[in-house]
């Protein structure tokens, strides 16, 4: 979608993220995940020119965000992981190295036109604006053209990014509004495949998976861009009556699990389910929908 964030700025997202603790939790969560601290067997063969960056870069983190549009949101969420890791300790910031994949030329483009070297305060909360208003965050961006359901195209640009910092995997992958779209023109087996793909190469997975009711909404769309319409029946996808549930199911399939952050309930798996549900309504964006967080066990 052209000017999707004119009418849905990224800080909608972000300000979610925040109040639900996601955003934080994410940060903590790097802090074992450094470059210089992830595992050996993460470690890919890597040239002494990708090793002598590897040393330079040690302390970053790596994000991708699949379906990135023209890149408000990637470059708001790496700015704010940056920022929030300032705040936490001014002594042991990280930079942000980050990879948008787009199918849409002219929205990579146009989100290549927008990154720089360094960003100064690309989100625009209040709470932002607070601190060190004039302080440089690190963000590098890098945004390439790419098919997400040929697995050959994502595999191979994704670990193009990742080879520079002699790394197999991202610590955080984002993907918003992005699994309806490979599901109608991947099908069934074109979903799982995409999810698996990005799992293998991430550590954490930030998603947010268009419910089945968005489906019917695709055609009425595409009938006012006089455009053929799709088959989205149940029939073919059969994954779309419950496709938030088959997403989890898939990501648990590849060794993640779901991160709930309110307090773990001591007694009963209903108080467990409560929490659960509480979790789920402060992650719940204003047009109803899930962001979810996933970790790798």
């Amino acid at each position: 979608f052209h000017n999707y964030y004119e009418f849905n700025p990224a800080d909608n997202r972000l300000s979610i993220l925040e109040n639900c603790g996601f955003l934080e939790f994410i940060t903590d969560a790097k802090n074992s995940l450094t470059l210089e601290n992830m595992d050996d067997s993460d470690t890919c063969d890597i040239d002494n020119r990708a090793s002598k960056r590897q040393k330079r870069d040690e302390g970053s983190m790596l994000y991708c965000d699949l379906g990135c549009n023209e890149g408000d949101l990637t470059l708001a969420l790496a700015s704010a992981i940056s920022k929030a890791r300032v705040a936490s300790d001014k002594d042991n910031s990280i930079s942000v190295h980050c990879l948008g994949l787009d199918i849409d030329q002219e929205l990579i483009d146009r989100a290549n036109s927008k990154r720089e070297g360094r960003f100064r305060n690309y989100t625009s909360n209040e709470k932002s604006k607070s601190n060190d208003s004039n302080e440089d965050i690190e963000v590098e961006a890098e945004f390439v053209t790419c098919n997400l359901i040929d697995d050959k195209d994502h595999s191979m640009k994704s670990k193009a990014f990742l080879e520079k910092f002699g790394k197999a995997r991202f610590h955080l992958t984002s993907i918003f509004s992005t699994t309806m779209w490979i599901h109608i023109h991947g099908g069934d087996s074109g979903l799982i495949d995409f999810l698996q793909r990005a799992a293998e190469m991430t550590e954490y997975l930030l998603l947010e998976p268009q419910p089945s009711k968005c489906y019917r909404n695709v055609n009425v769309r595409l009938r006012r861009m006089n455009r053929p319409e799709l088959d989205v029946s149940t029939e073919r996808l059969k994954m779309r009556s419950s496709v938030e549930t088959e997403v989890e199911q898939v990501l648990k399939k590849c060794g993640f699990e779901r991160v709930f952050l309110s307090p773990t309930a001591s007694n009963g798996q209903n108080e467990d389910q409560d929490c659960k549900a509480l979790d789920e309504k402060a992650s719940r964006t204003k047009w109803n929908r899930n962001l979810q967080l996933y970790k790798r066990c």
